[in-house]
């Protein structure tokens, strides 16, 4: 420079400057600029973590550890109130699915009394009725609990709790509990870009470490009120190794809990440091090697940026494509390791997506599709270009006779062998659906006459097969109606096809009403005469007595005598929804097991209910075992009918039944003629109707004994 005249190196020193500020500028401007994208790039990657995340885990609360209890509490053992083997069910519950720590029964005064750690006979002394979700449980409802100290073994739990219910009633609640380090072990692993990571926090907002006791000692790190605000709340937090983070928080649903999604600064600012690099050496360089550089660099990394931005942008409206291998290779290392691990979320949500969306099409119990699905392919037949499109609706006839008679156990396998014929006689194109609790569709596209008659023959076949109930005691016979309709869909909506299809089927379960039921009760005495074969001779005796009995009556007129000889006939159909196990006992029963022999008449009363020619007896089949003095059953814990008040069918029933019972006896010996009468009188006044006792004794001292 000293050979240059001073004119000339002061004009390079200005154009030095210039040269410089010009760079420098821009370089500045870019960094700013950079560094505010890499925030917001970073805090969107954060939050759409996040919500993922919590997403995932309200799900895994709701359709898998809740549906766990709400499925524990549907088990026979917890309906009956079985202790021992309700404890049993718990632990190979809690063994097999290694996701609940515990399944307890807890009783209407808080104590658990049957669970898979404590088995049947636990610590009476805990008391769990100031439990919050003991609290819920009284109003029905059910709850997801903050972290709790487990009174059985101290740990911290979470407790998802769903009521019992018996005759409208509450009776405890069933609780599954969750360790708090297993909720820990569920996220510790999860990550997002290079440091971001998932943290829980209670209710207070303190930190839960897998290591530390609970609660524990450390002071909140946020206002738990702010952070249940709609919205995420983000705090800036030590990321324990001395540096700084950001906190993005989130309420997880019904439990008092907190999801967080961490992510360090030194991450965030980890692409700005390696510009702010590289324009310190652009401005020492300075001119075009400067330039050169800035603006190979702020191409590259606004279109990394930018690809980051789109992605980011397509995932907060609801599109989760992951980006392309070769869109992910040409971007920096901290923007690609952000992309895959974006890609990888979306991945999950694609799946999670793919697994909702199947379950939401699909009927739980026959596996068939459901009536949204079903919905759905009446809109895309209905577009015209699979015409003509056959629908037949079938309706399963006398299901709720078979729930009432024999439980919805059996209900739900007369559905599912439904399903099966109905899966087994359609066309591989053909759609088959259930869109209600006992109705069934198919729906034919492209179908003509030939189609519509192979369909009718294979579905008459089948039903035939399945409709005889001989298969044995644990057979129940299928009776389908079916109406079948065809059109164009470009000619006449399908929903008008379907509702004559309906119309049809409709019309031929009302002719067939009557059949059904006679042939389901004809199911019901089957099923008793091959596990009691003695019970049907006591009806048929009973039937014969008391048709000689009110013959012997002037007072009495023939329906009366017609109606009384019915129900002696079937008074005892209800012992059909008794478990057969209990019928076939050898020996004394237990207290269980008389509750359930002595449940016969509601269900005989249910049974006679649901079937109009019977419809008449059903209150003389429920009142057949109540006493005259209001004690017997099934009345045990209402006030129950005494005297009078008790029908006079189920009055004259009692003393029929009683007597045929004493000297038809299997079980014990049987009492003589004379022994039978001489109790009838002995129990008048409290067991018997005084009146129709004596009228009865004297009819047994007098007339011919059956």
């Amino acid at each position: 420079m000293a050979f240059f005249p001073d004119s000339v190196r002061k004009a390079f020193i200005v154009t030095l400057t210039v040269l410089v500020a010009a760079t420098a500028l821009p370089l500045l401007l870019f960094i700013v600029e950079e560094r505010s994208h890499a925030l917001d790039t970073a805090v969107k990657a954060a939050e759409n973590a996040l919500v993922l995340q919590a997403s995932h885990m309200n799900r895994w609360f709701e359709q898998d550890i809740m549906e766990r209890v709400r499925n524990a509490a549907d088990l026979a053992s917890v309906r009956s109130r079985d202790l021992e083997a309700m404890a049993a069910d718990f632990q190979a519950l809690v063994g097999r699915g290694k996701v609940l720590t515990n399944l307890a029964y807890v009783d209407v005064r808080g104590r658990p009394v049957a669970g898979a750690t404590e088995g049947a006979a636990p610590d009476r002394t805990i008391d769990l009725s100031d439990r919050a979700y003991f609290q819920a449980a009284l109003r029905g409802e059910e709850a997801i609990s903050p972290v709790l100290l487990s009174r059985v073994d101290g740990d911290p739990i979470v407790v998802f709790s769903v009521p019992l219910f018996r005759e409208g009633t509450f009776d405890g609640l069933l609780f599954g509990a969750v360790r708090l380090a297993q909720l820990i072990d569920m996220i510790k692993d999860q990550r997002f870009g290079q440091s971001g990571r998932f943290r829980l926090f209670d209710g207070s907002g303190r930190p839960l470490r897998r290591s530390e006791e609970y609660p524990p000692s450390s002071p909140p790190l946020f206002d738990a009120t702010e952070a249940r605000r709609p919205g995420a709340l983000t705090v800036e937090v030590g990321n324990g190794e001395g540096g700084r983070a950001l906190l993005f928080l989130q309420p997880l649903a019904r439990s008092g809990l907190f999801i967080g999604a961490e992510l360090d600064f030194a991450e965030i600012n980890a692409g700005t440091r390696r510009v702010t690099h590289a324009a310190g050496l652009g401005l020492l360089l300075l001119g075009g090697v400067g330039t050169g550089l800035f603006f190979l660099l702020s191409r590259r990394i606004s279109r990394s940026l930018k690809t980051l931005a789109e992605t980011l942008a397509a995932t907060a409206e609801g599109l989760y494509t992951p980006l392309p291998e070769e869109a992910l290779a040409p971007l920096p290392e901290e923007f690609r390791h952000i992309g895959e691990a974006v890609n990888e979320l979306k991945r999950r949500v694609n799946a999670s997506i793919a697994e909702i969306r199947e379950r939401g099409i699909r009927d739980g119990l026959t596996g068939l599709h459901n009536r949204l699905f079903f919905e759905e392919a009446l809109h895309r037949l209905g577009r015209g270009d699979q015409d003509p499109v056959t629908a037949v609706m079938c309706d399963v006839n006398g299901l709720k006779l078979v729930n009432d008679g024999l439980g919805h156990l059996w209900g739900d396998r007369l559905l599912q062998k439904a399903a099966d014929v109905l899966r087994d006689v359609a066309g591989p194109e053909d759609i088959v659906a259930r869109i209600g609790g006992d109705e069934f569709v198919l729906l034919l596209p492209r179908s003509d006459d030939a189609r519509e008659r192979a369909l009718a023959e294979r579905l008459g076949e089948r039903l035939r097969r399945n409709g005889n109930g001989d298969g044995g005691d644990d057979d129940i016979p299928l009776f389908m109606a079916w109406g079948m309709a065809r059109d164009d869909a470009a000619r006449r909506s399908l929903e008008e096809v379907v509702k004559d299809a309906d119309e049809r089927m409709y019309a031929r379960k009302e002719t067939r009403r009557a059949d059904t039921q006679r042939a389901i009760l004809d199911v019901f005495f089957r099923k008793i005469r091959s596990r009691e074969r003695r019970r049907i001779d006591h009806m048929e005796r009973c039937r014969t007595l008391m048709g000689a009995f009110l013959l012997s009556r002037p007072d009495i007129d023939a329906p009366f005598r017609e109606r009384m000889t019915r129900l002696a006939s079937l008074h005892d159909i209800g012992m059909v929804g008794v478990d057969g196990a209990v019928v076939a006992k050898k020996g004394p029963l237990d207290a269980d097991e008389w509750r359930a022999i002595r449940s016969h008449p509601e269900i005989g009363y249910r049974i006679a209910s649901a079937i109009p020619h019977l419809a008449d007896l059903a209150e003389a089949i429920l009142h057949h075992h109540q006493r005259w003095d209001g004690q017997g059953y099934p009345f045990r814990k209402t006030t129950p009918p005494a005297g009078e008040s008790v029908p006079l069918e189920s009055r004259i029933m009692s003393l029929v039944d009683a007597y045929e019972a004493m000297t038809g006896c299997t079980y014990a010996p049987p009492r003589s003629h004379d022994e039978a009468i001489a109790e009838i009188r002995r129990c008048a006044g409290s067991q018997f109707d005084p009146l129709w006792a004596e009228r009865f004794a004297l009819f047994l001292e007098t007339g011919q004994p059956i």
